[in-house]
């Protein structure tokens, strides 16, 4: 609860790191979601809360992402169940253009 609660208070390079922590932590690493399940409430419960404070944090700054961090709050998002679609949206549309902008960036 200590990171959603001072999320906001975090420079962008600690947010993203966060966010790499999270992503690495919940189980959902490697291209896999295969963690997703294994959650107990209450740690799916502090997941959430954490994935949607540091996408709150992070949105300003969307446009300076790097692929590979959209990859992981993409991940977060999905093993923390995050219900907010505009999240979702937010996120898709950044790869799209990432995608557009760095062909090279994304591998086969």
């Amino acid at each position: 609860h200590a990171l959603a609660a001072g999320a906001y208070k975090l420079p962008p390079e600690s947010l993203i790191r966060s966010l790499d922590i999270l992503s690495s932590t919940s189980g959902c690493t490697g291209g896999s979601l295969a963690g997703r399940g294994s959650l107990d409430d209450t740690t799916a419960v502090a997941l959430r809360t954490a994935a949607e404070a540091l996408l709150a944090c992070l949105t300003p700054q969307l446009g300076s992402l790097s692929a590979d961090v959209v990859v992981n709050a993409l991940r977060v998002l999905a093993t923390g169940k995050v219900e907010e679609q505009t999240y979702l949206d937010m996120l898709l549309s950044q790869l799209l253009v990432l995608l557009r902008r760095d062909k090279d960036t994304f591998g086969p």
